[in-house]
Protein backbone atom coordinates (compact mmCIF):
# COMPACT_ATOMS: atom_id res chain seq x y z
CA UNK A 1 0.00 0.00 0.00
CA UNK A 2 1.36 3.43 -0.95
CA UNK A 3 2.18 5.84 1.85
CA UNK A 4 0.61 9.29 2.00
CA UNK A 5 2.92 12.15 1.04
CA UNK A 6 4.14 14.30 3.96
CA UNK A 7 1.72 17.13 3.06
CA UNK A 8 -1.31 14.84 3.10
CA UNK A 9 -4.15 15.70 5.49
CA UNK A 10 -4.91 12.05 6.12
CA UNK A 11 -5.77 11.43 9.77
CA UNK A 12 -3.51 9.21 11.78
CA UNK A 13 -5.17 7.73 14.86
CA UNK A 14 -3.49 5.57 17.46
CA UNK A 15 -3.85 4.29 21.00
CA UNK A 16 -0.71 4.86 23.06
CA UNK A 17 -0.55 2.50 26.04
CA UNK A 18 1.53 3.40 29.07
CA UNK A 19 2.12 2.09 32.55
CA UNK A 20 1.91 4.43 35.51
CA UNK A 21 4.45 3.87 38.30
CA UNK A 22 3.34 1.22 40.77
CA UNK A 23 0.99 2.47 43.47
CA UNK A 24 0.39 5.86 41.84
CA UNK A 25 -3.15 5.34 40.52
CA UNK A 26 -5.81 2.66 40.55
CA UNK A 27 -4.78 0.20 37.88
CA UNK A 28 -1.42 1.07 36.41
CA UNK A 29 -2.30 0.54 32.74
CA UNK A 30 -3.42 3.63 30.86
CA UNK A 31 -4.20 4.51 27.25
CA UNK A 32 -3.98 7.88 25.52
CA UNK A 33 -5.87 8.18 22.24
CA UNK A 34 -4.03 10.39 19.75
CA UNK A 35 -5.25 11.73 16.42
CA UNK A 36 -3.04 13.70 14.04
CA UNK A 37 -4.52 15.84 11.28
CA UNK A 38 -1.61 16.58 9.01
CA UNK A 39 -1.38 20.01 7.46
CA UNK A 40 0.20 20.96 4.12
CA UNK A 41 3.50 21.73 5.87
CA UNK A 42 3.62 18.43 7.77
CA UNK A 43 7.09 16.94 7.85
CA UNK A 44 8.86 20.29 7.45
CA UNK A 45 10.42 22.74 9.87
CA UNK A 46 7.82 25.29 8.68
CA UNK A 47 4.99 23.35 10.32
CA UNK A 48 3.55 25.06 13.41
CA UNK A 49 1.88 22.30 15.38
CA UNK A 50 -0.93 22.92 17.85
CA UNK A 51 -2.48 20.28 20.08
CA UNK A 52 -5.95 20.06 21.60
CA UNK A 53 -6.48 17.83 24.61
CA UNK A 54 -8.99 16.65 27.19
CA UNK A 55 -9.10 13.72 29.58
CA UNK A 56 -11.63 10.94 29.53
CA UNK A 57 -11.33 9.64 33.08
CA UNK A 58 -13.20 11.16 36.02
CA UNK A 59 -13.44 10.87 39.78
CA UNK A 60 -15.64 8.16 41.26
CA UNK A 61 -18.13 10.48 42.99
CA UNK A 62 -18.72 12.66 39.92
CA UNK A 63 -21.06 12.18 36.96
CA UNK A 64 -18.12 13.25 34.78
CA UNK A 65 -20.13 15.52 32.51
CA UNK A 66 -18.04 18.57 33.41
CA UNK A 67 -14.81 16.88 34.49
CA UNK A 68 -14.19 16.12 31.77
CA UNK A 69 -17.01 15.02 29.49
CA UNK A 70 -17.44 18.65 28.42
CA UNK A 71 -13.81 18.87 27.31
CA UNK A 72 -14.03 15.58 25.40
CA UNK A 73 -17.24 16.68 23.63
CA UNK A 74 -15.66 20.00 22.65
CA UNK A 75 -12.50 18.30 21.38
CA UNK A 76 -14.48 15.86 19.23
CA UNK A 77 -16.53 18.74 17.80
CA UNK A 78 -13.37 20.69 16.96
CA UNK A 79 -12.01 17.61 15.19
CA UNK A 80 -15.29 17.15 13.28
CA UNK A 81 -15.34 20.78 12.12
CA UNK A 82 -11.69 20.68 11.06
CA UNK A 83 -12.28 17.48 9.11
CA UNK A 84 -15.10 19.08 7.12
CA UNK A 85 -13.19 22.30 6.39
CA UNK A 86 -10.52 23.15 3.85
CA UNK A 87 -7.05 21.72 4.11
CA UNK A 88 -5.04 23.37 6.88
CA UNK A 89 -1.45 24.56 6.52
CA UNK A 90 -0.40 23.32 9.92
CA UNK A 91 -0.69 20.02 11.75
CA UNK A 92 -3.13 19.61 14.64
CA UNK A 93 -2.81 16.88 17.26
CA UNK A 94 -5.86 15.77 19.25
CA UNK A 95 -5.27 13.84 22.49
CA UNK A 96 -7.69 12.11 24.84
CA UNK A 97 -5.70 11.59 28.04
CA UNK A 98 -6.05 8.80 30.57
CA UNK A 99 -5.05 8.95 34.27
CA UNK A 100 -5.54 12.68 34.81
CA UNK A 101 -7.65 12.15 37.93
CA UNK A 102 -6.55 10.30 41.08
CA UNK A 103 -2.89 10.76 40.26
CA UNK A 104 -0.43 12.60 42.47
CA UNK A 105 1.19 15.73 41.02
CA UNK A 106 4.07 15.06 38.67
CA UNK A 107 7.48 15.56 40.22
CA UNK A 108 9.56 15.47 37.09
CA UNK A 109 12.38 17.95 36.73
CA UNK A 110 13.53 19.09 33.32
CA UNK A 111 16.02 16.58 31.94
CA UNK A 112 14.88 13.66 34.10
CA UNK A 113 13.14 10.54 32.83
CA UNK A 114 9.36 10.73 32.58
CA UNK A 115 8.12 8.35 35.23
CA UNK A 116 4.84 9.99 36.12
CA UNK A 117 1.34 8.62 36.54
CA UNK A 118 -0.45 11.06 34.26
CA UNK A 119 -1.34 10.38 30.65
CA UNK A 120 -0.45 13.96 29.70
CA UNK A 121 3.10 13.53 31.02
CA UNK A 122 3.50 10.25 29.16
CA UNK A 123 2.19 11.92 25.99
CA UNK A 124 4.82 14.67 26.13
CA UNK A 125 7.76 12.42 27.03
CA UNK A 126 7.15 9.27 25.05
CA UNK A 127 5.03 10.45 22.11
CA UNK A 128 5.22 14.20 21.43
CA UNK A 129 8.98 14.74 21.74
CA UNK A 130 9.85 11.76 19.48
CA UNK A 131 7.11 12.84 17.03
CA UNK A 132 8.57 16.36 16.78
CA UNK A 133 12.11 14.99 16.28
CA UNK A 134 10.95 12.68 13.48
CA UNK A 135 8.75 15.29 11.75
CA UNK A 136 11.35 17.73 10.46
CA UNK A 137 11.60 19.51 13.83
CA UNK A 138 8.50 21.68 13.42
CA UNK A 139 7.65 24.48 15.82
CA UNK A 140 5.32 23.31 18.58
CA UNK A 141 2.97 26.19 19.43
CA UNK A 142 1.33 24.68 22.51
CA UNK A 143 -1.74 22.79 23.62
CA UNK A 144 -5.28 23.91 24.31
CA UNK A 145 -6.44 21.90 27.34
CA UNK A 146 -10.22 21.66 27.43
CA UNK A 147 -10.57 21.02 31.17
CA UNK A 148 -13.95 21.40 32.89
CA UNK A 149 -15.11 23.95 30.32
CA UNK A 150 -18.72 23.83 31.53
CA UNK A 151 -17.67 25.87 34.57
CA UNK A 152 -18.67 29.50 34.13
CA UNK A 153 -18.47 32.37 36.56
CA UNK A 154 -19.46 35.85 35.31
CA UNK A 155 -17.48 37.64 38.05
CA UNK A 156 -14.54 39.72 36.72
CA UNK A 157 -11.08 38.13 36.69
CA UNK A 158 -12.13 34.65 37.84
CA UNK A 159 -11.76 33.02 34.43
CA UNK A 160 -8.06 33.73 33.99
CA UNK A 161 -5.29 31.39 32.92
CA UNK A 162 -2.07 31.45 34.95
CA UNK A 163 0.55 33.30 32.89
CA UNK A 164 3.00 30.39 32.58
CA UNK A 165 0.22 28.32 31.00
CA UNK A 166 -1.03 30.95 28.55
CA UNK A 167 0.20 31.47 25.02
CA UNK A 168 2.11 34.66 25.94
CA UNK A 169 2.24 36.23 22.47
CA UNK A 170 -1.37 35.40 21.68
CA UNK A 171 -2.54 36.64 25.08
CA UNK A 172 -0.78 39.99 24.52
CA UNK A 173 -2.39 40.42 21.06
CA UNK A 174 -5.85 39.70 22.45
Amino acid sequence: MAQSPPHSTVWRLQCKNFTAPSGSVRGNAGTNIIGVKRGKLNGTSDDKIVAVGAHYDTVSNSPGVNDDGSGMAAMLEIARVMTSSNEQNFTTIFVAFDHEENAPPARVAIGTPCETPRGSDDFVCSWLLPFLRSSGRPEFQGIFMLETIMNYDPQPNVQTVPQPLAFPNVRIRI
